[in-house]
């Protein structure tokens, strides 16, 4: 990808003014939201009384390229911060979702007990507790403190955001994977393109990329208008998302 790509397309924190997609400065405001705090930020009884930071949270698309996005990024130290509460394993059928999708990809690729799993924004390791079940060598990558709680559960984490650098050392010290999964990463980071040179720099040769992201369409068709906080920087339907990965070469 050329530098100027790179520039384009890169998010900085605070008001957004040109896609994050295909860089034309053509947001469209479709849905004011006003303004939010971060959705995970509970608050306990005694800071009910205190301020409380919140951003503006607008619906937006692209008259270009056509991708869905919010036009602000409030910082990922303030909405992914180190006690993030959610847990995946809270959820019994996101829990069953991953294992079928582990089970799916580990014999679609052949998976085995040489292989590397590894998993961008991996939670409390749900996911990849699903690849150990058929014996394939796993990693996580996780910014917040659940990241101990999966390695509480042997599930072997690296806690820090996602970016070149973090995918150069995983890559260093543990080795190419042989998948790399990212469900709900390309809504979660900031950066889009670096963050898939960081998923290139993972790959083995022989390696498959899996990611899962919210369907624009059923959010549309379903009014799944709570999907839209802050976390989702983006929401994907197809043309943007092949426009997006022609761009990252």
């Amino acid at each position: 990808m050329s530098t100027g790509v790179e520039r384009a397309n890169e998010v900085v924190l605070g008001k957004i003014t040109s896609c994050q997609g295909c860089g034309a400065a053509t947001l469209e405001p479709v849905l004011d939201l006003g303004h939010h705090a971060p959705c995970d930020s509970l608050l306990t009884e005694h800071m009910l009384s205190e301020p409380e930071t919140h951003f503006p949270l607008v619906f937006c698309r692209c008259t270009s390229c056509g991708l869905a996005q919010l036009d602000y990024a409030a910082p990922p130290e303030v909405v992914f911060f180190p006690e993030y509460p959610y847990r995946t394993a809270m959820t019994g059928l996101l829990k069953e979702h991953f294992w079928s999708l582990t089970h799916d990809v580990t014999e679609r690729l052949e998976l085995g007990v040489e292989d590397l799993a590894i998993d961008i924004g991996s939670n409390d390791g749900t996911l990849l507790q699903g690849f150990q079940q058929k014996g394939v060598r796993v990693l996580g990558i996780e910014p917040t403190d659940i990241a101990k709680i999966a390695v509480e559960n042997d599930v072997p984490t690296v806690q820090a955001f996602f970016s070149e650098e973090v995918a150069e050392q995983v890559r260093a010290e543990h080795g190419s994977a042989a998948v790399v999964t990212g469900t709900n990463m390309f809504a979660h980071v900031n950066n889009l393109f670096p963050e898939l040179r960081g998923v290139a720099t993972l790959i083995g040769d022989d390696g498959a990329f899996v990611s899962e992201s919210h369907y624009l369409l059923n959010l549309i068709e379903e009014l799944q208008y709570d999907t839209i906080y802050h976390e989702h920087l983006r929401f994907y339907s197809l043309k943007p998302m092949i426009e997006i990965f022609n761009r990252a070469g």
